[in-house]
């Protein structure tokens, strides 16, 4: 399922922001330098709850930053993008129809390596419940 909502969100973000129009977009943190500019995302952080027996409740919070590469205004260019995410209703749906909506979005400037880049935020939750065996569901069962 993670997989499966980076890859979601890698596909919103080339809609938005066209690779025709010299934008890349990564989902795995490449070794060498990036080409800018260009969109990091992955997962930072997920937790889950047990909700009832076989419920459960998750929560994820998913990581894009971008780096605006060589721009003779970065911060500008950082702000366009910023509001650009920020109006983005991030809804996505899974290949097996679930739909899931973003919230909590949020975003912040940051400087590393002599250079500023985006942070952008959006959380991923869902409830779920687990598919149990045949075996388990049997299990305390007696006959008389």
């Amino acid at each position: 399922m993670y997989n499966e909502i980076v890859d979601k969100v890698a596909e919103e973000l080339s809609i938005l922001f066209p690779p025709e129009q010299g934008y890349y977009i990564y989902t795995e943190a490449a070794n060498q330098d990036l080409l800018s500019p260009c969109f990091y995302t992955g997962f930072l952080e997920t937790s889950e709850k047990n909700t009832t027996v076989a419920g459960y409740y998750r929560s994820s919070s998913l990581s894009i930053r971008y780096y605006p590469g060589e721009n003779e205004q970065p911060s500008r260019e950082i702000y366009r993008v910023l509001d650009i995410l920020m109006n983005q209703k991030w809804t996505i749906t899974l290949d097996h129809g679930f739909q899931l909506n973003g919230t909590g979005k949020n975003g912040r400037i940051e400087e590393g390596n002599g250079s500023r880049f985006l942070s952008f935020f959006v959380h991923f939750n869902m409830f779920g419940i687990r598919e149990k065996s045949m075996e388990e569901a049997m299990e305390g069962i007696e006959i008389r």
